[in-house]
């Protein structure tokens, strides 16, 4: 996973308002120290002209990578890898995807945040 740009306390103010500190959309989920989550961390298309991407970043503390909980899925088209993280304080993780399909479609962005 990629270190952000944006520091803890950027991206702190900006999921106060539901948003990324680019101003993007974003869900967001309250993660306790020490708790597993499934993360999206990373997908593209390998055939077709959709340009399906998909990506993860982390600012504060990097969340541990349960070993052995990579997992893979792929179709004709795309391929998408997600693996299991030990989250601690203070951590801020972002996912999203998206294609290119007309205008281009934001197919979600998801901000994990844990803090005390």
């Amino acid at each position: 996973m990629k270190k952000s740009k944006h520091s803890v306390e950027a991206w702190l103010e900006a999921v106060s308002r539901g948003q990324t500190p680019s101003g993007s959309k974003a869900s967001v989920t309250r993660v306790t120290e020490g708790e597993v989550m499934s993360i999206h961390v990373s997908g593209g298309q390998h055939f077709g002209s959709g340009g399906y991407s998909a990506g993860s970043v982390y600012s504060g503390k990097e969340p541990e990578l349960v070993a052995g909980s990579e997992r893979h899925e792929s179709s004709s088209f795309v391929s998408d890898s997600y693996a299991q993280f030990r989250f601690s304080v203070p951590s801020v993780v972002c996912t999203w995807s998206g294609d290119c399909i007309g205008e281009g479609r934001d197919l979600g962005t998801k901000v994990f945040v844990c803090v005390r």
